[in-house]
């Protein structure tokens, strides 16, 4: 305590004042924090005084309030650069970063408790700069560093303003700030130790060395690639849960789940509460872990009236967590600047509003750095499918008769829709099984290797999210403790004109499409064409 009090009297965060009428006072108080290593060893105790800012008043100790926050996506696409060039990779620290902020406003505080001024024990503290608690401290800080950084030839990223780039003839170094956390990767070392040195006339920079642990990700660097997990982060999850102890499955979600709004008693007060917080962490954990999100994406659905089943799917999905508490990313290196992106939908798989659900990747260079799965924006009867024999006139939009085909409605009551054919007979709308591009993760319907001498998974085998969005995901990895996927080669092209037999699969052929074969020998697979003559599969990147 005494500690940060000093700190807080070199920075000259406030001045003391006399006591006026017709102002706002806010009150402070002290907080206790045990900070923690990766691996969950004490690092040090520390205490920091902070302002009680739910007292103040918009318009009269603030105004704007806004900081940006890193996105996911920024962490993944720098790490991957890191992996890819080569580059250096950095963690600093900024010690009581909010005490550098500069306020705008007039804010008066009460004297810390126990370190009152004993000439003038009555006064109030006029903060000069931003503190702990306060509405505005962190974009008073986030600004008071933007200076500092444009100052060493730094600006702020359009794409993610929590991102600084330095581009010289010589040198580019990326510098990416959360808080006080940041971490910065450049082509040289020197050009690393250079802003260090610049950062330190300002602030109180820690230098941590190479970047192990950012935002609950535990990062490893090896020949390999870049390994990032959230081990801690999960066990945490599984923690406040409860479910320290469950019993692991291998799947987090069933193929025959499936989840409607209100199809069982509703959860209490206390229980929806829980419900919405584990859910919440759930979806930070799928920053690392793929394999869950469509899981996640659906239980997210339901936070506004979460039922017992509702619960029942959330901690299965915390089971399967603990059954892959290790699996996280590895980045691998590519040479392939390439951008490229792939995406895959179900059609009306919503039982509820009969909504679509979508599922995307971006990758860049073979490693992806963007995924993701989401609702449709609207339920319509837009899409229209063949069918054999009739016409057909839709029950929820009575005047359209469309022929030869049928149409899947968004039911207004709750129910099914109904075709109406031409011969006076009338039929539900047929259901459609959602393909394995917007359904959970499955289990692999292939042998398991030993877990002592592999034990990486290749997401095409782990994450089953759809023949177009898994297929290609072969820059991505899912490593952990279990066994690991037969390899794959990747996906092929459709060939025009003519049939595909996989020459590993002897008697599967698939029309004027392509197929992925698992070599058994270890060798690349052989594609038969339908004309005699054979081609490999092409070598998988990344």
């Amino acid at each position: 305590m005494e500690q940060e009090f000093e700190a807080l009297l070199r920075n000259n965060t406030w001045r003391l004042v006399p006591p006026s009428s017709g102002v706002n006072v806010i009150d402070s108080k002290w907080i206790f924090k045990v900070k923690r290593h990766a691996n969950g060893k004490v690092e040090r105790y520390k205490a920091r005084f902070v302002a009680k800012g739910f007292k103040q008043r918009y318009g009269l100790d603030y105004e704007d309030t806004f900081s940006p926050v890193v996105k996911p996506t920024t962490i993944r696409l720098l790490l991957s650069l890191v992996v890819s060039r080569g580059w250096f990779l950095r963690q600093l620290d900024v010690q009581n970063a909010f005490l550098h902020g500069v306020l705008e406003e007039e804010v008066f505080m009460r004297q810390p408790p126990g370190f009152e001024d004993p000439q003038r024990p009555h006064h109030l503290c006029r903060l000069e700069k931003a503190l702990y608690g306060l509405t505005q401290a962190p974009r008073a800080w986030h600004a008071r560093l933007g200076v500092v950084l444009r100052q060493h030839g730094f600006v702020p990223s359009t794409a993610d303003t929590s991102l600084f780039i330095c581009q010289r003839p010589d040198v580019t170094t990326y510098l990416l700030v959360y808080v006080d956390d940041i971490i910065v990767l450049s082509s040289q070392s020197m050009a690393i130790d250079r802003l260090v040195l610049g950062l330190r006339q300002a602030f109180a920079v820690k230098d941590l060395g190479a970047l192990h642990y950012f935002l609950g990700l535990e990062v490893a660097r090896s020949l390999v690639g870049l390994r990032i997990t959230q081990h801690k982060y999960a066990m945490d999850l599984l923690k406040r849960a409860g479910l320290l102890k469950c019993k692991p499955v291998t799947t987090p979600m069933s193929a025959t789940t499936k989840l409607f709004q209100l199809d069982s008693p509703l959860l209490g007060s206390d229980d929806a509460t829980d419900y919405r917080s584990i859910v919440g962490g759930l979806q930070y954990l799928t920053m690392t872990r793929p394999d869950i999100s469509f899981s996640v994406n659906r239980v997210c659905q339901f936070l506004h009236s979460p039922t017992e089943e509702h619960l029942a799917a959330v901690k299965r999905i915390l089971r399967f967590v603990k059954h892959t508490i290790g699996h996280g990313l590895l980045l691998r290196p590519s040479t392939s600047p390439a951008i490229s992106a792939f995406s895959d939908a179900d059609w009306a798989g919503d039982v509820d509003d009969r909504r679509s659900t979508a599922g995307f990747a971006v990758f860049y260079g073979g490693l992806v750095v963007v995924f993701g799965d989401g609702g449709d924006c609207g339920a319509t009867c837009e899409t229209i499918r063949c069918f054999q024999g009739g016409n057909i006139t839709c029950a929820n939009r009575p005047g359209e008769v469309i022929q030869g085909c049928h149409c899947l409605c968004a039911p207004k009551n709750g129910r099914g829709c109904v075709l109406h054919l031409q011969s006076g007979t009338n039929q539900n709308c047929p259901k459609r099984t959602a393909g394995s591009g917007t359904a959970s993760l499955q289990r692999p319907q292939i042998p398991r290797r030993n877990r002592n001498t592999q034990k990486h998974t290749d997401m095409a085998a782990a994450m089953k999210l759809s023949l177009t969005f898994v297929l290609l995901l072969s820059g991505l990895v899912v490593f952990g403790d279990v066994g690991d996927a037969a390899p794959t080669c990747d996906i092929i092209r459709c060939i025009q004109g003519g049939t595909i037999t996989c020459a590993n699969r002897p008697g599967e052929v698939f029309q004027g499409c392509a197929c992925v074969c698992a070599p058994k020998d270890g060798k690349r697979c052989v594609l038969r064409l339908d004309d005699g003559t054979s081609q490999k599969c092409p070598k998988t990147s990344g």
